[in-house]
């Protein structure tokens, strides 16, 4: 039997707390040897001390475990009797006891309604999960995965709702050309992408206990003791990092939680496989001063080949060009063409183009782009990074990447914030072939159906100003910050929500970079003081209501506070700045040079308490303020930005 997980998951709950990571083991040792001695019959006593006779008789009864009543399926089969619906209880409804064995128990055989949805998940999400009749943790995970996507309640337990959803998903066909499937949901996890990595890997091994934890110390900088024993302590560190990672917070490493941990930086995964390799020779590495002209290049072929967008994918002449996305592309067999193509159209000219091992080649727009962001995070050289798209200014070769809808009909949410956070989220990407006056000219694949060419609103800047696009990645030399061309140009009255939280929020984490003002708190602040961008003082572009005197001046406003127990309005002096990023770098500083806040910079590392201590220290008069802050920073997730 696997040592991991299924006797270490009893653990949870159970109120053991080991002094000492080393201890693990002891108490799994313990924990199992207590349920074996309830099997047990009690020792007869000596003779000595027996009853004699005359006496009261005492009758000692071995302990044998009760009889416990048979299991009744309390969701009777409901379909038709067929290969997809789930079998019905092996056991007669009505109750009864099933005589119990007085032997140390074996292993249970596991349960074919059990067997049925292991096997469900497996085709559903394209999982190996071991087809044994034990819910096992790794099962349960993958349960809550399923009921995430169903937008059901999240608990692991196949109810009827989930039985449903299950029975649905599977007997689903496969989605028509027209309609839901242009919505272009790409292949993530239908058998290809994900399935290169689940193909070879065993996470009821040792070997992957190990693997995990040496990856949360790598990650949390934790010491947790790297023996394979998934007990109390290691499943508080997976809890804790899947609340930074906003996950499911179940202290199970499932598919989710393990693409998360290897966006983070964690290594592969023990036994995980690869994509076999392309079938066509691919052509010699180029320097990355090239690969941009190359990319133009190769896709402007593309784009004529396919006859400028009239050349359909359903043609039977596509199917050979398809074919050769996919295999040289990607690295995959041809799926057909139901499944969108548009990441393996990318991966092909990247390909051809000569980026060599620099490109995460992907059936996933996701996956390359979070590639292309630690690229840019840990500033290795590679030629492809990515930046948010107020950044930098997008140059001919470069990739566009824009969110797209989901299964659902809705956007799926992708940002640049979570694109590498290990969950799959729709989304499409372009090549740049052309900058005009006021919009960006781009090709891509998979659009309507077909290899076209499209246009991308960009303002006086040169910036991005579609609010679908989440991220531009730069091909060759890293990319030097857009500036904007006067001072203060940036106007964030015209931003959507996610636009002003990811402008306050990169200017935020430089800011806490030098002065340790948490960026979640400001970016909060920026929300509640500003309006989300709308009031800015008139002209001062103060976002923070600061009083007093800045680089500007002052601006006089009318404004309320709380005082004795109501609401006031008063006239007072703002700070005025010559632009919103000063004002975003003075908030900081402000923090820093009144003492009355020293308090607060004695917590910068827990974000609510330096919210509450501000608050203390009189930075905002009314009554509800830190707990505003907070919930802003809960409801969008603020603290991704403290990271």
């Amino acid at each position: 039997m696997s040592e991991f997980p299924a006797e270490t998951f009893a653990y949870i709950g159970s109120g053991i707390r080991p002094a000492d990571l080393g201890r693990e083991e002891e108490v799994r040792r313990r924990r199992a040897a207590s349920r074996v001695s309830a099997f047990r019959p009690r020792p007869r006593p000596p003779a000595a001390q027996r009853p004699r006779p005359g006496g009261v008789r005492l009758t000692l009864v071995p302990q044998f475990p009760r009889p416990r009543p048979a299991i009744v399926n309390p969701w009777p089969e409901r379909e038709p009797p067929d290969s997809s619906a789930p079998p019905a209880s092996s056991v007669p409804e009505g109750g009864g006891s099933a005589p119990a064995e007085p032997t140390t128990p074996a292993e249970p055989a596991g349960s074919e309604y059990v067997r049925w949805v292991q096997s469900s998940l497996n085709q559903i999400l394209g999982l190996r999960l071991p087809i044994d009749g034990r819910m096992s943790a790794e099962t349960r995970s993958a349960v809550r995965e399923f009921q995430q996507r169903q937008r059901l309640p999240a608990d692991g337990i196949v109810g009827p709702d989930t039985e449903r959803a299950l029975l649905a998903a599977r007997r689903r066909p496969a989605p028509a050309r027209a309609g839901a499937r242009r919505a272009e949901l790409e292949m993530l996890e239908a058998g290809y992408g994900l399935g290169e990595l689940e193909a070879e890997i065993d996470r009821r091994s040792r070997e992957y206990g190990r693997w995990v934890q040496s990856s949360l110390n790598r990650i949390l900088g934790l010491g947790l003791a790297v023996d394979g024993i998934v007990g109390p302590i290691t499943r508080s560190a997976i809890r804790s990092f899947q609340q930074r990672q906003g996950l499911v917070i179940d202290g199970v490493v499932g598919p989710q939680t393990e693409r998360a941990l290897i966006a983070a930086g964690a290594p592969q995964p023990p036994g995980a496989g690869t994509a076999p390799p392309s079938p066509i020779p691919t052509p010699p590495v180029r320097p990355a001063s090239v690969l941009a002209a190359n990319m133009v290049q190769i896709a402007t072929q593309e784009w004529e080949r396919w006859g400028r967008g009239r050349m359909q994918e359903a043609e039977p002449r596509a199917q050979p060009v398809l074919k050769e996305y996919w295999e040289t592309g990607v690295g995959l067999p041809y799926p057909g063409p139901a499944r969108a193509w548009s990441a393996a159209f990318i991966s092909w000219v990247a390909r051809r183009a000569g980026a060599g091992s620099s490109f995460r080649y992907a059936s996933a727009h996701t996956t390359y782009v979070a590639a292309a962001k630690r690229n840019r995070l840990a500033n290795n050289g590679n030629p492809f990074q990515a930046y948010r798209v107020g950044e930098i200014r997008p140059q001919v070769g470069d990739i566009v990447c824009a969110e797209r809808k989901g299964p659902d009909g809705r956007w799926s949410g992708v940002t640049y914030d979570n694109v590498d956070d290990g969950q799959f989220r729709a989304s499409h990407c372009d090549i740049v072939v052309g900058v005009g006056r006021n919009h960006l000219t781009v090709i891509g694949g998979n659009v309507s159906d077909s290899v076209k060419d499209k246009t991308i609103p960009i303002d006086a800047n040169g910036l991005i100003r579609h609010r679908r696009v989440f991220a531009v990645i730069r091909v060759g030399a890293p990319a030097a910050p857009a500036r904007p061309v006067t001072p203060g140009a940036v106007d964030v009255r015209a931003m959507t929500h996610e636009q002003f939280i990811d402008f306050v929020g990169q200017h935020a984490r430089r800011a806490m970079a030098q002065t340790g003002v948490p960026a979640s708190v400001t970016v909060a602040q920026a929300i509640v003081e500003s309006g989300w961008g709308k009031a800015t003082i008139g002209t001062a572009r103060n976002l923070f209501g600061i009083k007093g005197r800045g680089p500007a001046g002052s601006a006089q406003a009318p404004t309320k506070e709380f005082i004795k127990g109501k609401w006031i309005t008063v006239n007072a002096n703002f700070a005025a700045y010559d632009s919103f990023e000063q004002s975003i770098h003075e908030h900081a500083q402000f923090f820093v040079r009144n003492r009355r806040y020293a308090e607060a910079l004695r917590h910068t590392g827990e974000p609510d308490r330096f919210a509450r201590e501000i608050h203390k220290a009189g930075y905002a008069t009314a009554p509800n303020y830190a707990d505003v802050l907070i919930s802003l920073m809960r409801r969008y997730n603020l603290y991704r930005f403290d990271r």
